[in-house]
């Protein structure tokens, strides 16, 4: 299988696909060997979700190969292999969610729904209608369903295990956060200051953040790996409640009650036990000394050894094959990701646009073309590297799962890389299910399509 990871580390690829095969489904057997290939090839560079593509395709498309050898449904097949998680924390010999005993590796996750993704994932593109198709017959346009499921490893706690942030309270009210990460289109300032807003109680638009300024703020991770929200939420958190707790023990002599009685929301600091005993945020604030603002500190350690933190989700596609042009028109998508907790929905929606944008590039469209003498790349420009525009992009319908993850600061997980995995697999699988030709090279260009459409019909099958 040609999957492009030539010029990466051969043992990061394999450690990608071990990771998937052994923990996606309940698989007690694995045996994976790899071979190094040295090219003169360009080097590779930053890319969304680096080889969980090729990963996930490899191992849903034989996942799907497997359940037509043993003429079962894929989505029943997928279940009958499904891995329940076990509880981090949890004794086995009482835990129902403990993983099969069959398996040799187990591995705690902090959260999983992926069981909940596939029914909802299918249920939305009509899953049982894959049935009605037929490759053989005599229409030119020829309609499939597939799916794929997929899991990302959050990349938290990642050398050198420094995540920090600063929270600052003034006595005019106002509120400053620094955060050292660097905002790329994944919303990370809009999500971080939404974090430290919901921790002190105020509204987002009282929290000014501080961000890619290297002189002013504590040291943060890089923007990669789908980290930023999980690895730096934390300390935003933390930050944000030690600057609270400080001004609360300005203000409790002032309202004459326990610190610990204090709490603070909707911009109203106010008695747990008496809430008609209140004042506004920004009027605590006005007791704060002009000169010195409260500072509060977060940092987050690497992550406990005896748990795995990831995302799950799942993936259905339905799309038309021309047997004639071989061009695929994708009808619809439905997407269903674990987010942990979607802090902000809006721009979860985006990142799986933004994903859906990028597999489906990625399967169908985007190649680089080398000349066989020289190494060159020969698909250099956009007109010849083609990727998906408005007219190639399908109607998404998107479902974020939730549910509550003591590791992550208000649960939310990571969103940037997962979505993009599954595409090119989920549609590897619909085009199988319209013509009845696997593909395992990508992409899956009209040429290839005809091809094999030919070369099925000289064979007689």
């Amino acid at each position: 299988m040609n999957l492009g990871a030539a010029s990466l580390p051969s043992n990061y690829f394999c450690r990608q696909i071990i990771l998937h095969t052994a923990n996606l489904h309940a698989c007690p057997n694995v045996h994976l060997e790899q071979i190094g290939v040295y090219t003169n090839r360009q080097v590779t560079g930053p890319t969304r979700s680096p080889l969980n593509m090729p990963a996930i395709f490899a191992l849903e498309a034989h996942m799907d190969r497997m359940a037509v050898a043993l003429g079962m449904d894929p989505l029943e097949f997928r279940i009958k292999n499904y891995a329940p998680y076990q509880t981090v924390g949890t004794d086995e010999a009482d835990d129902p969610t403990v993983m099969l005993e069959n398996c040799d590796q187990k591995f705690p996750y902090s959260s999983k729904n992926l069981d909940q993704c596939m029914k909802l994932a299918t249920e939305g593109i009509g899953w049982e209608r894959r049935r009605e198709f037929n490759p053989a017959d005599q229409s030119t346009v020829k309609r499939g369903i597939g799916m794929a499921s997929y899991l990302v490893v959050q990349g938290v706690g990642l050398n050198p295990y420094k995540a920090e942030a600063r929270v600052d309270i003034h006595h005019d009210g106002t509120i400053q956060l620094f955060a050292g990460v660097v905002d790329i289109g994944g919303g990370q300032q809009t999500m971080l200051s939404m974090i430290a807003a919901e921790e002190l109680g105020v509204d987002l638009d009282d929290v000014t953040i501080i961000f890619g300024d290297t002189k002013e703020t504590p040291y943060s991770p890089a923007s990669h790996a789908s980290r930023c929200t999980p690895e730096m939420g934390p300390p935003v958190l933390q930050a944000a409640a030690e600057a609270r707790q400080r001004l609360f023990e300005i203000i409790a002599p002032v309202l004459g009650v326990r610190v610990e009685d204090l709490r603070s929301k909707l911009g109203e600091i106010y008695s747990k036990t008496n809430p008609s005993i209140s004042m506004r945020f920004k009027t605590a604030c006005s007791h704060i000394d002009p000169q010195t603002p409260i500072s509060g500190r977060g940092s987050r350690s690497p992550n406990p050894k005896e748990a795995m933190m990831a995302t799950f989700g799942a993936q259905t596609v339905e799309l038309e094959v021309d047997v004639e042009t071989g061009q695929v028109k994708i009808l619809k998508m439905v997407v269903a990701q674990d987010f942990g907790r979607a802090i902000n929905p809006k721009l979860c929606v985006s990142q799986i646009y933004g994903g859906v944008e990028f597999g489906v590039g990625f399967a169908l469209m985007e190649e680089g073309v080398y000349d066989r003498e020289t190494g060159k790349l020969l698909t250099n420009n956009f007109h010849q590297y083609r990727m998906p525009t408005s007219v190639d992009f399908p109607p998404v319908e998107s479902h974020l799962i939730e549910m509550e993850d003591p590791y992550f600061a208000y649960s939310a997980k990571g969103a940037g890389e997962n979505v993009n995995a599954p595409t090119p697999a989920a549609i590897r699988n619909a085009i199988y299910n319209a013509i009845g030709i696997w593909f395992n090279d990508l992409p899956i260009t009209p040429d290839r399509i005809l091809n094999a459409i030919q070369g099925k019909k000289k064979r007689g099958n």
